[in-house]
């Protein structure tokens, strides 16, 4: 073997050792973390049964505004398909109107909600590439508090009230997209619907003329199961 091919040999081996080694860089160079941060949308399908309760006419239903809030989410990735993603935000204000023969309360009151969901989803390409279209699982969890009458219902119920909501546990579907901008920085939309249902009680210490007719205790199943709308940006680690 001459000089000039052992040489030959020698370069090529040192180019191999060169290219396993800048895969290996590439490699490490896919992140298995990415955090978003943006705006999110409701629009609640709203659909309620009838006010159900002592001395309650029939037909007094409502109806829930539209919120819009921050959202914030952390994905962590299982191979080149599979990312658990959890979405978190600052709590959304719900405003509740009067709905059917209860239409002429422009508000009943207010509510605020606070959504934990977790996200199971499936991506159509590798981790490495920069678009990334997926579908997704959810799990939520809604939560309602600090709910408040407004004096508008007090009025028709005659008395002060105090409403509350039960929380809800359901599933969802999301369908989403991930796009690399540059190196680790992400623009991201997802969209998606939600089954969300609660109990509204509302308690009313009833007077009449000033006359204390007692505790009236009132039900109403409200289904909201909205469609969920994000738009983010990401940076991924």
């Amino acid at each position: 073997m001459n000089l000039l091919l052992r040489r030959f040999i020698y370069l090529g081996f040192l180019m191999t050792i060169g290219l396993v080694f800048s895969q290996e860089s590439e490699n490490n160079k896919v992140h298995k973390n990415l955090f978003k941060l943006g705006a999110g949308k409701l629009i609640n399908n709203t659909s309620t049964t009838d006010l159900e309760g002592p001395l309650t006419p029939t037909g007094y239903r409502i109806d829930v505004n539209n919120p819009t809030g921050f959202v914030g989410s952390y994905t962590r990735f299982l191979g080149k398909h599979i990312g658990i993603e959890v979405l978190l935000g600052l709590p959304l204000t719900l405003k509740i109107e009067g709905a059917g023969e209860a239409s002429f309360v422009e508000s009943v009151g207010t509510v605020k909600v606070l959504p934990p969901t977790v996200l199971f989803n499936y991506y159509f390409t590798p981790i490495e590439q920069n678009l990334r279209p997926y579908l997704g699982v959810a799990l939520n969890h809604t939560i309602f508090y600090n709910a408040e009458s407004s004096p508008e219902l007090e009025e028709t119920l005659f008395g002060e009230t105090e409403i509350d909501l039960s929380s809800s546990t359901n599933i969802g579907g999301f369908a989403g997209l991930n796009y690399r901008i540059y190196d680790q920085y992400f623009a991201s939309f997802m969209a998606g619907y939600v089954n969300v249902s609660t109990t509204a009680t509302t308690t009313t210490d009833t007077r009449v003329i000033g006359i204390p007719i007692g505790e009236i205790e009132r039900e109403i199943e409200v289904d909201l199961n909205p469609f969920v709308f994000l738009l983010s940006l990401g940076m991924s680690f």
